[in-house]
C-alpha cells in the first residue's frame, strides 16, 4: 500500500482536478455507466475499500485513460491550428465547437487520495514539514472563500493536503487534511460522495479528532441520498462520540426522533 501511496500521489491530484478530456466513446460510456450505478454504491458510500491488488489494477487504468484523454486533447488543439494557418475556418470553428463542448462535461474523481490511501493510516506524529504545508492550504483556503469564490485557489489547497497525506503518512495532521477536503467537496464543489469517504477518514486515521465528521456524514446521508437507516447510524454516533457539538446534538436528537416517526 505504502508504494501505491507514494506513487499516486500525483496522479491522483490530476485526475480529480478534472485534467485533460475524453474522447466521444467515453463521454457515451461515461453516461451509461452514470445510468447504472449499482444501488448499493448509490445508498451506501462508504462501503468501499478496494485491497491493494485491485487499486493497483485501478491505478494502472487510469493512468492510460488520462493519457489517452490528453492526447486526444493535444491532437484537436493541432488540428485547430492546422486548419487557421490553411485559412479554412469552417473545419476550424468544427474544432473549437468540439473542444468547447467537452470542457462542459463533468470530470469525475475516478481515483481520489482517500481512496488510495485507504483507512489504516494514523494520525501520530508531529512532522514540522507537514504542519508548515498544512498551514499553506489552511491560508489558501480561508482566502479562497468569500463574496468571490476563488476555485483555481480552493484546487490547489486540496492538491497540497492530498500531498501532506501522501509524503507524511503518519503526521498528526492527516485527520485536519481529510476533513479540510471533505469540505472543499461538500461545500464548494457539492461532491457529497467523494466528501463522505474523506469525513470518513478523518475518525479512521484519528478516532479522538476534534472534528464532527460523523455528523457531517449523517447530514449527507439524510439530505442528499435520503437513506435514512444509515443517516440514523450515524446521527446516533455523533451523539455518543462528538457530545461536544450541542447544536448538532440537538439537530440530530430531533431528526431521529422524525425519522424513527415515519
Amino acid at each position: 500500500m505504502k508504494n501505491i501511496l507514494s506513487g499516486m500521489a500525483v496522479l491522483a491530484m490530476f485526475v480529480v482536478a478534472g485534467c485533460g478530456n475524453p474522447t466521444a466513446e467515453e463521454v457515451q460510456q461515461a453516461q451509461q455507466v452514470k445510468e447504472t450505478v449499482p444501488a448499493e454504491m448509490s445508498v451506501n458510500p462508504l462501503a468501499y475499500d478496494a485491497d491493494d491488488s485491485v487499486r493497483a489494477s485501478e491505478v494502472q487504468l487510469v493512468e492510460q485513460m488520462v493519457s489517452y484523454r490528453n492526447n486526444y486533447m493535444a491532437q484537436l488543439e493541432k488540428l485547430g491550428k492546422f486548419y487557421d494557418r490553411q485559412g479554412n475556418q469552417l473545419k476550424a470553428v468544427w474544432v473549437k465547437d468540439e473542444l468547447d463542448s467537452l470542457s462542459e462535461i463533468e470530470m469525475r474523481p475516478y481515483i481520489v487520495m482517500a481512496e488510495v490511501a485507504g483507512p489504516d493510516l494514523r494520525a501520530t506524529d508531529s512532522v514540522e514539514q507537514a504542519d508548515e504545508l498544512y498551514a499553506q492550504a489552511a491560508d489558501l483556503i480561508n482566502s479562497s472563500r468569500g463574496v468571490f469564490r476563488n476555485t483555481k485557489g480552493l484546487l490547489e489547497a486540496r492538491g497540497m493536503l492530498d500531498e501532506l497525506i501522501s509524503t507524511y503518512p503518519n503526521s498528526d495532521k492527516i485527520d485536519d487534511a481529510a476533513w479540510d477536503i471533505a469540505e472543499i467537496y461538500r461545500r464548494d464543489f457539492d461532491d457529497n460522495y467523494v466528501a463522505m469517504l474523506y469525513y470518513q477518514r478523518v475518525w479512521q486515521w484519528d478516532p479522538q479528532n476534534p472534528y464532527a465528521a460523523r455528523f457531517a456524514v449523517a447530514k449527507i446521508y439524510d439530505d442528499y441520498f435520503h437513506n435514512y437507516t444509515s443517516a440514523s447510524e450515524y446521527y446516533e454516533k455523533a451523539i455518543q462520540l462528538e457530545p461536544s457539538y450541542t447544536a448538532n446534538i440537538s439537530y440530530a436528537n430531533g431528526r431521529l426522533k422524525a425519522i424513527n416517526s415515519k
